[in-house]
């Protein structure tokens, strides 16, 4: 396997598959068998042919959800080397704006009427001359891939000669697609990866997990995103089915009709199981609150090397009867493999996950590195809790005089489009790339993140803060759903606080107090406020004197990818943060 689409040559050798991908549709489930992937794809092919579309032209598409006809658009698209350029939906105007300015695409593939109706009037302005094709007929437009493929299936016998020949001059150093980066602050920029870039990530990635052929994975991250589109792939080449999720919403529906075996993740919904759990817990009475809060006390005393006590080994089990079980049967009873990355987890979520029976696996790395840099991975002898593991076989990690982590391998980048002195400043004349993260290895060679470069801010007593290590302790709170860290030049360090209302009001209920109608209210009620400022004073314990938030402010606000706080990996946008609540940030100092 050399180029991304070796992948369907590799169904075709190792022998029929039934179920490659899975999607739930009218009400039950629907499986495509590798035959149908590899017709699909090279229809797809042979009808973009048809159409005029070369190697080097860019093919956008816009999505939410992930589905099979995806993964035909994409083999299709590489088969006869265009470039694609997967994009999220919900990103704001003015990115959307940029990205089909950059790319300059033939043809822009949409998900559904929804999205058609907002690039519409993006590509009017810009001018463009892209055509709009669906993944599947949409009232809204009148293409959809199924006429693609039409057109292959009429044009099969005259085009099949020059599909292959155009698909063997496809060399490894060819770009396989363009990436737009989340773009905290500034522009997103678009990563050109190679063939060689991806190939080498898959096939080094499948072999640190123990999923195979008679496994099922549940995907529900976007496939516009490095993060879950080289998940896929590599599952791929393990031959491991992939189901797709009907949506953020189903997923724990999803996890327990397909009875999966593992899935990928940001930390944020593992954050979200580990509330489900403690909200439980605190609707126990009696005997059973006590067997269920020393059940989550015991999770805090997992060790981070794997090496437990026979008097842990004996306590887990017994709880392991009563509460653990019980959490891995609410996710479908067979999970043995989870792996997270898009953002920092916290060690106390590792910690509860692990003590659950959930192997949790922590990697880290970035669009520019295809994304992978380093994984946690079995056994346990490479596995470190609080870290993102050791680096992964063929790349190159070191820490540069001022702690930023630098990588080098055949995963990085070919560069920047159109940005050559942004190149250039990323990766240094020895190869090298700069990650922006500062970070250290441990003496047994594990990764530990400690945040962004840029992010770091100094405050007026000259002490160097983190702001994303702070925010990271917060957000192990269940009463706060998203912070952000403020400070630069300052006195103190201070924070904004958007509260998790949901857990607020339920906490309201529990101890019989009104709940307010509205949620200006609620943030002002003084129960509320109170028992934040015990949730803050409680937080600061983990940190030291220079990092613990001396003010705050309540925000009824909720930050979000659509409203354009948030990128698609969860990271913070800082300076938009800081421009729309620069007020409030005033008023703490």
């Amino acid at each position: 396997m050399k180029r991304v689409f070796d992948i369907l040559k590799q169904y075709e050798e190792q022998g029929h598959k039934p179920d490659v991908f899975g999607v739930k549709r009218n009400g039950s489930w629907k499986y495509v068998s590798s035959r149908e992937y590899v017709e699909q794809s090279d229809l797809v092919s042979l009808g973009l042919l048809a159409m005029g579309i070369r190697k080097g032209n860019t093919v956008v598409s816009i999505t939410v959800h992930s589905f099979p006809e995806w993964n035909f658009l994409d083999m299709g698209l590489g088969q006869i080397g265009a470039i694609h350029v997967p994009v999220y939906a919900y990103l704001g105007e003015a990115d959307l704006e940029y990205i089909l300015s950059q790319s300059i695409p033939s043809l822009v593939f949409v998900e559904d009427e929804t999205i058609i109706a907002r690039i519409q009037p993006v590509l009017q302005k810009i001018r463009s001359g892209a055509v709009i094709y669906s993944f599947s007929p949409q009232p809204g437009t009148p293409h959809s891939l199924q006429e693609i493929t039409g057109l292959g299936m009429k044009t099969g016998g005259k085009q099949e000669a020059e599909l292959q020949r155009i698909r063997e001059g496809i060399t490894e150093e060819d770009v396989a697609t363009l990436i737009y980066t989340s773009g905290t602050t500034g522009n997103p920029k678009g990563v050109l990866l190679t063939h060689r870039n991806l190939v080498s990530n898959i096939l080094t990635s499948s072999t640190l997990h123990p999923l195979g052929p008679a496994d099922r994975i549940l995907s529900f991250l976007p496939l516009c995103h490095i993060y879950e589109r080289t998940s896929n792939y590599q599952f791929q080449v393990c031959r491991t089915t992939i189901c797709y999720a009907e949506g953020f919403g189903t997923i724990v529906d999803n996890l327990r009709e397909i009875r999966a075996d593992g899935f990928v993740a940001v930390p944020r919904v593992l954050e979200k199981i580990y509330e489900g759990f403690v909200t439980k817990a605190t609707r126990k009475k009696g005997l059973s609150d006590l067997i269920y809060r020393r059940a989550l006390a015991l999770t805090a005393e997992y060790p981070p090397d794997h090496r437990k006590t026979l008097e842990f080994k004996i306590r887990r089990k017994f709880y392991d009867l009563f509460v653990y079980r019980q959490i891995r049967n609410f996710l479908g009873g067979r999970i043995r493999f989870i792996g997270v990355g898009g953002a920092s987890c916290s060690l106390k979520i590792e910690r509860f996950m692990w003590t659950a029976g959930l192997k949790t696996c922590q990697g880290y790395g970035l669009t520019e590195t295809s994304p992978l840099i380093s994984l946690n991975r079995y056994p346990p002898r490479q596995h470190r809790l609080g870290t993102v593991g050791p680096p992964i076989p063929g790349v190159k990690v070191k820490i540069a005089p001022d702690g930023e982590i630098l990588c080098r391998g055949p995963h990085v980048m070919k560069g920047y489009l159109h940005d050559e002195a942004a190149t250039r400043k990323a990766i240094d004349p020895g190869g090298w790339f700069h990650t922006g993260d500062m970070g250290m290895l441990t003496e047994d060679g594990f990764l530990i993140i400690s945040g962004r470069k840029k992010e770091i801010f100094k405050t007026s007593y000259g002490k160097y803060i983190s702001p994303q290590r702070i925010e990271d302790v917060f957000r192990e709170s269940p009463f706060i759903d998203h912070i952000l860290v403020v400070g630069e030049g300052k006195k103190y360090v201070a924070a904004l606080i958007c509260p998790n209302t949901a857990r607020l009001k339920n906490w309201l209920k529990e101890n019989q107090l009104q709940v307010p109608d509205s949620l200006n209210r609620l943030i002002s009620h003084p129960s509320v406020i109170n028992m934040i400022d015990r949730e803050v004073e409680k937080q600061n314990r983990q940190l030291g004197e220079t990092e613990r938030i001396k003010k705050y402010a309540l925000l009824s606000d909720s930050w979000g990818i659509k409203t354009g706080e948030i990128t698609l990996s969860m990271k913070l946008k800082r300076d938009i943060l800081h421009e729309k609540y620069r007020r409030e940030i005033e008023s703490l100092f």
